[in-house]
């Protein structure tokens, strides 16, 4: 229990960063333009407009960062991370992941192909943030975050539904309480008291990052019904009913995401069609860029703690970091816009080092799909039985369910190091 009494010592400022929700996400409706925006000119006014300064909410996220040091230091921890680390009782010593050289080859690698095929699709020979977002549709281009499924709310939840019906665990989904609300942060509440749950999925838009009714939206609404589905399996809810530790906690919830974007999984939802099979195909690009993602914001993240310890955290230094660490991941061209578009990721900071889960749930949900989807081929009642042995016996201690849980049910040989963290990065981007 040791990472609750970490989130009850950060409760009070966590709640206060997360009330500036709207003020971070702001920018979100700019970021939907970019993604159809043919006119280069113009797409760089949209992003001038996402990576302006905002003083109040360097305010804001500078008060957090701040008391979160403060606390960590009074807690006898120099550096954040190696109290984060501690409460959550973390093996894997994430910083030296940036030393790695099997790592540092991989992103290198990844940015260098990301940035050359960008170039030779668009036909321009310099690369800058303002073209990430952008999909042809004229050549086949279409992100999952802009093909819409559904038209509405109700029938997002519908189809959600139905994925969670095909396999067998509808049970859950029906007893959710779902809330569409625009100025709040996307998350599922879990709460278990006097022998009764209950449970909410909160969504946004700007916090999913596409607008109702997309495929993005819809695999959101399953990720985080599927935090609910696997707490729902814990056979102790009396004494325990928290998902496990930080960096466990992702691993089910990103792996249902993923299945969900399986072709035999969409097949079923509903009739296929060219611009569907396009989306679930530029998908699979968008699995290695959701790596990159998140890697990029824990280093992001640790250098911000950097700065603060020596007295450095300033709007230049931010700007210069910002455009530094996306060069690194991204190939981007240099650029001589100031850009804060890092502001937009402060809903991240909340919890402390948060993207190690995210980062180790991309790499242990694809082992939990490769697994699943063989099953799924040969014989889908045995696959969902699979499944829920598989959910039951990484899920069923609760916040008590161990690392070693997870390496045995996925049947990982090597112990989960920063060495099987480096070499299973180097092959999701290879």
């Amino acid at each position: 229990m040791k990472d609750k009494i970490f989130y009850y010592k950060i409760k009070s400022f966590s709640d206060e960063l997360l009330k500036s929700y709207p003020k971070f996400t702001e920018r979100e409706p700019l970021i939907k333009k970019l993604y159809d925006e043919k006119d280069r000119e113009k797409r760089k006014e949209i992003y001038l407009k996402v990576c302006e300064y905002n003083p109040e909410v360097y305010d804001i996220l500078y008060d957090f960062l701040s008391k979160v040091k403060s606390t960590s230091e009074k807690e006898g921890h120099r550096h954040v991370y190696d109290w984060v680390a501690d409460l959550e009782e973390d093996p894997i010593k994430w910083t030296d992941l940036f030393k790695e050289q099997g790592f540092k080859s991989a992103i290198s690698n990844f940015s260098k192909e990301h940035s050359d095929t960008k170039k030779k699709d668009m036909g321009i020979s310099e690369y800058y943030f303002w073209d990430y977002w952008f999909k042809d549709r004229d050549k086949g281009e279409i992100s999952p975050y802009t093909y819409h499924a559904a038209s509405n709310f109700e029938e997002s939840l519908q189809i959600a539904r139905e994925f969670y019906v095909f396999l067998g665990l509808e049970e859950y989904f029906d007893l959710i309480h779902f809330i569409k609300k625009e100025d709040a942060h996307t998350c599922a509440s879990i709460n278990y008291k006097d022998g009764k749950w209950t449970n909410d999925v909160t969504l946004s838009e700007a916090g999913v990052g596409s607008k109702v009714g997309s495929l993005q939206y819809i695999a959101c609404i399953i990720h985080e019904v599927a935090h609910i589905v696997q707490v729902r399996q814990i056979t102790d809810p009396d004494k325990n009913y928290f998902l496990p530790h930080t960096p466990l906690s992702e691993i089910v919830s990103i792996f249902f995401q993923r299945l969900y974007f399986d072709e035999i999984i969409q097949n079923h939802l509903g009739e296929s069609n060219d611009e569907l099979k396009i989306a679930l195909k530029t998908n699979e690009s968008e699995l290695k860029e959701n790596l990159i993602r998140q890697t990029h914001y824990f280093e992001l993240e640790s250098e911000m703690y950097n700065l603060l310890e020596f007295g450095e955290f300033n709007r230049e230094n931010l700007d210069l970091l910002n455009r530094k660490t996306k060069r690194k991941y991204y190939g981007f061209d240099e650029s001589s816009i100031e850009d804060h578009s890092w502001l937009r990721f402060c809903h991240y900071l909340c919890v402390p080092y948060r993207n190690r889960a995210y980062i180790l749930g991309d790499i242990l949900s694809e082992m939990f799909y490769q697994a699943f989807r063989k099953e799924l081929r040969k014989n889908p009642k045995q696959a969902n039985k699979k499944l829920r042995k598989m959910l039951v016996s990484c899920s069923k201690k609760g916040i008590n369910n161990t690392w070693e849980d997870y390496r045995k049910m996925l049947s990982i040989k090597p112990k989960i190091d920063i060495n099987f963290i480096t070499d299973q990065m180097a092959y999701l981007l290879g």
